[in-house]
Order: C-alpha cells, then sequence, then structure tokens
C-alpha cells in the first residue's frame, strides 16, 4: 500500500528504507527534503515510494509542477511545453509573507544648509 504524502509532512523513518551492507546512505529523490539531523518532508503531494535495493526514497507525482526545497530562493515551476530533449516552464516567485510588525517609518528629512 502506498503512502501518500502532503507537502510539509514530515516523513516517519519507519517508511523509509535502512541501508545495509555497504550501501548505508539513504538516496532522497525529487519530492523530499532532508532537515538536518534526522528528519525528512515531503516537498510535493505524492505517493511516497521506496526502493530497498537503493535504498533509496522519493515522492511520484504527476503535476508536471516542480516545488524547489525550502533553503533557497523558492519558486514554483510548471511545465508547459516539453519535446524529447528540452522542456519549456514558466516561473513563479512565492508569495510574500505577512508581517504581523507594523512597517518601519520614513527617515527623517535631510536639514537644509543655506551658504
Amino acid at each position: 500500500m502506498a503512502t501518500v504524502v502532503l507537502p510539509g509532512d514530515t516523513i516517519p523513518p519507519r517508511a523509509l528504507p535502512l541501508g545495509t551492507g555497504k550501501k548505508k546512505t539513504l538516496t532522497l529523490g525529487p519530492g523530499l527534503h532532508h532537515i538536518p539531523p534526522s528528519t525528512v518532508a515531503a516537498t510535493i503531494a505524492g505517493a511516497l515510494t521506496t526502493d530497498h535495493k537503493k535504498n533509496a526514497a522519493a515522492v511520484e507525482a504527476n503535476t508536471g509542477r516542480v516545488c524547489i526545497a525550502p533553503g533557497g530562493k523558492e519558486k514554483i515551476q510548471k511545465k508547459i511545453k516539453q519535446s524529447a530533449n528540452r522542456a519549456n516552464v514558466t516561473s513563479t516567485p512565492p508569495s510574500p509573507t505577512t508581517s504581523s510588525s507594523p512597517p518601519s517609518p520614513p527617515p527623517p528629512p535631510k536639514p537644509f544648509t543655506a551658504f
């Protein structure tokens, strides 16, 4: 049974593959983001898939959209046209965050000096 995840969901460790032998490093694919020290969160909605042989996990989604992982400049990109070796996308900046503090007052005017 596939686990459905939403953006911001924390992936429980029991849902991720455990590395054995030489391949102990977990590989995170599209839709997953590592938050140190040991948290893994989803960045897109979809089905969580794991590959125990490759020790990898990813989120499968067929939306044509990509959400850039937090930590950098966030953008939402939508694929508008695709060919064999090229994809055209449109980028949308993230919505502005609302602030609860009032805006800062303008600086005082500079004094006028006469010669």
